[in-house]
């Protein structure tokens, strides 16, 4: 989504907690919310600035995939520039998403 947001967390080895749609994609059958199921490590790569509403800036285990639209959402960022934005930025900070 498009607009101006705030980092409202940041997060180091961030765990995804997989929405329904991750599981309805798949054929899956929807656990419920506190499921062992719905939680996925390095999924999200090693730093996460949440930007509410379920947007976040992260990244990925699948670094070729890159700059293809490929996400439901979210902001993947390769690990080195992540990590140079997860150190710099501050909870507050303004995002600029265009």
């Amino acid at each position: 989504p498009r607009g101006i947001m705030s980092v409202i967390r940041k997060k180091k080895d961030p765990i995804w907690l997989k929405p329904d749609w991750a599981f309805l994609e798949k054929g899956e059958s929807v656990p419920p919310l506190r499921s062992p199921l719905r939680r996925e490590k390095g999924v999200l790569g090693a730093f996460m600035l949440d930007l509410g509403g379920g947007v976040m800036i992260h990244g990925t285990p699948q670094e070729h995939l890159l700059g293809r639209s490929v996400t439901h959402g979210c902001i993947r960022v390769g690990y080195e520039d992540l990590k140079v934005l997860f150190d710099s930025v501050q909870v507050g900070t303004k995002a600029f998403i265009y």
